[in-house]
């Protein structure tokens, strides 16, 4: 039961900060696209995707995952007392675990000038997202492949959580790690092959 609850609580931190930090910008970022306005944001001498990345954010979520946080580190300290490294470990794959997420949210964004009625890419977003809180084990076989290295879903939650639990081999971490960092590079490439071509539809 506790780690289920762990498992949820951690879930619920690094959601929240997706909700926060990532999901306001993105979906702007497509409205832009959608309503023409990116062309005054390409003006600007800012590297455009973080520019798109970074224009908005939701307060009254970001008091609610400080709140959250803190009840996690309490829950931890009671029932999973970790040393600092294996706390500072989690908390990196945590931050892996949001990037992965945010890499795949910008490249269904950036799929906005191709497809201009993207209505429902927030809940596209976060269908995926709800993966994140399902326990480790049911992901089995081919689909646990995918939805650790191809589409890390699974591991939004699961990886921190085991990394405190001391469940996971250091192979896993670094497949882990390697996916959505290449994932962030994919949406970096393809914002930038979307613009080339955004351009030129321009000129």
């Amino acid at each position: 039961m506790n780690n289920t609850m762990l498992l949820i609580m951690v879930y619920y931190v690094i959601s929240t900060i997706l909700r926060t930090f990532v999901t306001p910008s993105i979906i702007d970022f497509a409205t832009s696209i959608r309503l023409g306005k990116l062309d005054l944001l390409l003006t600007k001498p800012v590297d455009t995707q973080f520019m798109t990345s970074c224009q908005k954010l939701n307060l009254i979520r970001s008091l609610r995952g400080f709140f959250m946080f803190g009840a996690l580190v309490y829950f931890v300290q009671q029932y999973y007392p970790i040393s600092f490294p294996v706390a500072l470990l989690a908390f990196l794959f945590g931050a892996f675990g949001i990037l992965g997420m945010y890499a795949l949210y910008y490249i269904l964004a950036t799929a906005s000038f191709w497809f201009e009625n993207i209505w429902n890419l927030e809940e596209i977003f976060f269908s995926m997202l709800e993966a994140g809180k399902q326990p480790f084990d049911i992901y089995q076989g081919s689909l646990r492949m995918v939805a650790l290295y191809i589409i890390p879903v699974a591991g939004i939650g699961a990886i921190p959580t085991l990394i405190i639990l001391h469940q996971i081999s250091p192979l896993t971490l670094f497949l882990f790690a390697s996916t959505t960092l290449g994932l962030f590079m994919t949406s970096r490439i393809f914002l930038y092959y979307a613009l080339r071509r955004y351009a030129s539809a321009s000129s």
